[in-house]
Order: C-alpha cells, then sequence, then structure tokens
C-alpha cells in the first residue's frame, strides 16, 4: 500500500493521495497536514455513493474531476474502493 501511495505521490503536481474502501472507510493516505484523518473519514463516508453510480465495466477507465481554483481532485475507483488524488493543475 506504501508503495502505491508513494508512486502516485511521486508524478509531479500531486500532493495527496486517499485510498478507501468500498464502503467508505479510509484505508491510508498521504495528504498535507490540513488535511487530518478525521476530514478524510468523512470524504470516504461522503463520496462512497459517488462508486454505486460510475459503470462498473472493468475494460472502461472511469474517473471524476473537480477543479478547486489552482487544484484538482481526481475520484478513481478500483477494485475494493477508490483513490483520492489532489494534485495541482499542471499534473501530466
Amino acid at each position: 500500500m506504501n508503495q502505491m501511495i508513494s508512486n502516485i505521490k511521486n508524478i509531479p503536481g500531486v500532493t495527496g493521495v486517499a485510498i478507501f474502501k468500498d464502503n467508505g472507510a479510509l484505508v491510508d493516505f498521504d495528504f498535507p497536514p490540513a488535511y487530518d484523518k478525521n476530514l478524510l473519514n468523512l470524504i470516504g463516508l461522503k463520496f462512497q455513493p459517488i462508486k454505486e453510480i460510475l459503470p462498473h465495466d472493468e475494460g472502461e477507465i472511469v474517473y471524476l474531476c473537480w477543479e478547486y481554483e489552482n487544484l484538482l481532485a481526481f475520484y478513481y475507483p478500483v477494485e475494493g474502493g477508490w483513490v483520492n488524488i489532489i494534485s495541482s493543475e499542471a499534473i501530466p
């Protein structure tokens, strides 16, 4: 798990990574200090219903992206849960 988070964090522009289970439980994270574990737990519970409405076909690449001023937030479903990534707008 730590290696996966490290690999994602090594992408230029990525500032935070959080991994959640299907039920919304936080598995692991590496986010800036402003995002504490309690906040990320709440994000997981609020984002959990999103996974239910996305296509489940493994052949399709499906993700959501939100723009906040100069940040991007990605929601990428994976088997057994999803990954949230926060990055600058300069991500490759």
